[in-house]
């Protein structure tokens, strides 16, 4: 005789039997991801409000140093300025000639029997603007007249020229000494005579 079988086991009181349950998988499965975007957003907030943190700290400290940097800025452009006058004023300087040692090496250059009626030195100053050292420098002119007697006048004239080429101050003031033109005269004891000019010139940056 058969009989039936009646389950008193409520459902909420089974029990799984195996290691984990359906639940536990789940709670897991849906928990994980969630724990580790958490996890994420955290760390990304941190960082930006880390970030944050680290420009406000270097907007603070570039208003500290912003006016010394402007202040450096101004004085080095000043600097600069002041050298390049000092460079304009050695250039200038370079240019000037000692004019009493020039002079007394030409008097001793000249012998007795020629005479200058004429000299001048002519410094070229074209320009009230310059920009480099070597604009600055002056260049000279020099245009001399005078005369020679004697029989050998024409002979000593070009004698003079030559050694003044030779001369160490009038050399290094004048790039070139010519003999730009001598004429035949008679002096009033029936002396031979020559009239002569001789022309020197000098570039900038040459003295």
């Amino acid at each position: 005789m058969n009989y039936p079988r009646v389950n008193l086991i409520k459902k909420s009181e089974c029990r799984y039997e195996g290691l984990v349950s359906p639940r536990f998988i789940l709670v897991v499965g849906i928990g994980t991801p969630v724990i580790l975007l958490l996890l994420i957003v955290g760390l990304i907030v941190a960082n930006i409000l880390n970030t944050q943190r680290e420009l406000e700290s270097t907007r603070d400290l570039w208003a500290a140093y912003e006016p010394r940097v402007e202040s450096y800025r101004k004085d080095k452009s000043e600097l600069a300025s002041t050298q390049k006058i000092m460079d304009l004023f050695r250039g200038w300087q370079a240019s000037q000639v000692a004019w009493l040692g020039l002079l007394d090496e030409m008097q001793g250059q000249v012998p007795a029997n020629i005479q200058f009626t004429r000299m001048a030195v002519k410094a070229d100053e074209k320009s009230s603007v310059y920009l480099t050292p070597e604009e600055l420098q002056l260049a000279y002119e020099l245009t001399i007249d005078g005369v020679a007697v004697g029989d050998a006048a024409e002979e000593d004239v070009i004698a003079l020229q030559k050694k003044m080429q030779g001369g160490p101050m009038t050399a290094g003031t004048f790039s070139s000494l010519k003999l730009g033109s001598m004429r035949k005269g008679a002096a009033g004891s029936g002396l031979a005579m020559r009239q002569f000019r001789i022309t020197g010139g000098s570039e900038k940056g040459e003295n």
